[in-house]
């Protein structure tokens, strides 16, 4: 890593800026929010990977029930991930609003503070770019480069600070 970017010799710190940018979220064709409609898609980096809409139309109920609690802390997980199947074989969702209607559906209590979509696009969002494993690698390669005294700094969401 070091040898890379041209440095010599061993780092004091480390800063993670986990989870998705404001930028991001605003640019309707990135697919990240539920706010503006666009594809539905979710990758940090377009070109790799399965989008969001190709994993949910392909994966098992039980599957995106795990996902949605797992990385989401979804109460109604198993509610939304057979809404979501049923809706795929009707016809397949594309678009970020379609997603955050089908949630909103089958989501029965609502939250007049946060949207029903929330936590279900956070967590296909962490699964379709394997963030988990992401700081992971990153943990484990920055062993190589940071100094004995050297420390980690993470700014972070509330599922990344009980997630690290």
């Amino acid at each position: 890593m070091l040898p890379e970017r041209d440095l010599i010799g061993k780092i004091d710190g480390i800063l993670l800026d986990l989870g998705v940018s404001s930028p991001q979220l605003d640019d309707a064709e990135r697919g990240f929010s539920f706010m503006r409609d666009g594809p539905l898609d979710m990758r940090m980096d377009p070109t790799r990977g399965q989008s969001a809409a190709e994993w949910l139309q392909t994966a098992e109920e039980a599957d995106i029930a795990w996902v949605l609690k797992t990385y989401g802390e979804e109460r109604f997980a198993k509610r939304i991930a057979r809404a979501i199947v049923e809706r795929n074989r009707e016809q397949p969702m594309t678009r970020t609003k379609e997603l955050a209607e089908v949630v909103a559906a089958a989501t029965p209590v609502k939250d007049k503070f946060k949207h029903p979509a929330t936590r279900t696009f956070q967590a296909v969002r962490i699964w379709v770019n394997s963030e988990l494993e992401e700081i992971e690698q990153a943990l484990k390669s920055s062993l190589n480069v940071l100094a004995p005294v050297g420390g980690f700094r993470s700014s972070a969401s509330t599922h990344w600070k009980t997630a690290l």
